[in-house]
């Protein structure tokens, strides 16, 4: 799984390595490096960027926690915040619109993974789907 930050960098998780990956993005799209390896929890499974492009969220399913992460806006590296969220089996991250500040969990029903869904201090509402 790789997403683009910006025009400069792109992020890949690494799973046997237990990290980001980020690399350079030249003008042409053609990425360069690796410019760094950022440490996660076990299993990274599953990261995303929130509205902003300020934090960086990665699912770490053998850790059953959700990592923070502030992305540097001089070179575009994730950071950890040293926060994590208690999520179990987070195995997808999805932003939506600002909510209410809570923090719930259900179960998806008819086959479905349950969710969790948490709110950042930045307001914005994540729901992490999580292995039933």
């Amino acid at each position: 799984l790789c997403v683009c930050v910006c025009v400069c960098v792109c992020v890949c998780v690494f799973h046997r390595h237990d990290s980001l990956v980020v690399f350079d993005v030249l003008e042409d799209g053609a990425l360069v490096g690796p410019l760094a390896h950022v440490p996660t929890g076990r299993h990274p499974r599953n990261f995303n960027i929130d509205p902003s492009g300020q934090w960086l969220l990665v699912g770490n399913a053998h850790d059953d926690n959700v990592a923070v992460y502030k992305i540097s806006p001089d070179t575009g590296v994730p950071v950890s915040t040293g926060e994590m969220i208690a999520v179990p089996t987070p195995t997808r991250i999805l932003f939506t619109a600002p909510q209410r500040l809570t923090v719930s969990a259900g179960t998806g029903g008819a086959g479905l993974a349950s969710t969790a869904t948490v709110v950042h201090s930045g307001g914005t509402t994540v729901h992490v789907a999580t292995e039933s």
